[in-house]
Order: structure tokens, then sequence, then C-alpha cells
């Protein structure tokens, strides 16, 4: 008994094991310290990267969805301007704002031409996109321009009035635009 209480204040009074009672850290412990920081600060750098990217899809889809409910509301402005024209044909407005959004959004500010007449205003400003509608005797096209992901690329959403079908996003050339 005598001898266990002798070894147990051994260890307590030297954690190292040497008697002369010198504390410290060897080469050995230091590097298995460093590898297992190194793993730990790996496996958190990498879990912000996955969220940073996750909240940027996020974004975007809001965004998509947001333009996509601000064209159907649009539709559904340019159809109430139409039966309230007795027939003089589907209106056109835009494009608005002049200047088509790319990487930073744009005011959506007033008077916006065509767009006050129809009563319509997007749900919220700035703007990311262009916003254009071209009406004729039997039909329209809503047409909205701009660079939604932010990649440097414009995009182009479009919505046949006349058929209801939503595309986007397309790719954008002026050309291409009617």
């Amino acid at each position: 008994m005598a001898r266990r209480s002798r070894l147990l204040n051994y260890l307590i009074t030297s954690p190292s094991g040497s008697p002369s009672g010198e504390r410290g850290f060897t080469l050995v412990e230091i590097l298995i310290a460093t590898v297992i920081a190194g793993i730990l600060f790996a496996s958190v750098a990498q879990m912000m990267m996955i969220w940073a990217k996750g909240t940027a899809r996020a974004a975007l889809k809001a965004r998509t969805i947001e333009t996509e409910q601000d064209i159907r509301r649009l539709q559904a402005a340019v159809m109430q301007a139409y039966t309230g024209s007795s027939g003089a044909g589907f209106p056109s407005a835009g494009p608005w704002p002049v200047v088509i959004p790319v990487q930073n959004p744009v005011q959506w500010s007033r008077p916006a031409p065509g767009f006050d007449e129809i009563g319509w205003a997007p749900s919220k400003s700035p703007v990311f996109l262009q916003y254009r509608v071209d009406g004729w005797a039997t039909g329209f096209v809503i047409s909205a321009v701009g660079d939604l992901n932010r990649d440097g690329t414009i995009e182009l959403y479009r919505l046949w009035g006349d058929v209801g079908m939503y595309e986007g996003p397309l790719p954008y050339s002026p050309a291409g635009m009617k």
C-alpha cells in the first residue's frame, strides 16, 4: 500500500515522468497537435465554402422565382390593359430601365414609359433586369434582360403572353430579342 502511494505521489508531482520535475512538450506531441489542428482547420474551411456556395445558390434561386412572379404579374397587367383597350391590340412598354443591369442592380425610377400606363412595377427596387413588353394585335411577348446570377453574362427571360409559356434563362443576343 505504501508503495502505491509513493508511485501515485511521484506521478502527481512529475507529470512528464522525469525525476527532475521538468515540464514541457515533446516534439512528437507538438507534431500531433499541429496535424490535428490542421485537419480541423481544413474541415471548417470546407464547411464554410459549402455554406457560401449554398447561400449564393439560394439567393439566385430567390431572384429567379421573384423574376418569374414579376413577369407573371406583368402578364396579368398587360391582359387587363388589353381588355380595357376595347380591342385596339396589346400594349407595348419599355425597355425600362434604359440601361441593362450587368452585375449591379439599377433603381426602378418613375416615370417608367408604358409600365405606368399598364399599372405595373417590379416587386423590388433596385432591379437586376431590364423589362420590355412587345404587343401587337393578337398577342404579346414580355422580355426581361440582365445579369441575374451576376456572372458577367446577360440572360434573357421571356414569357409568350398569348400562350403563357415562360422561358429562361436563355442566352441573350440583341438581334434575337423579337
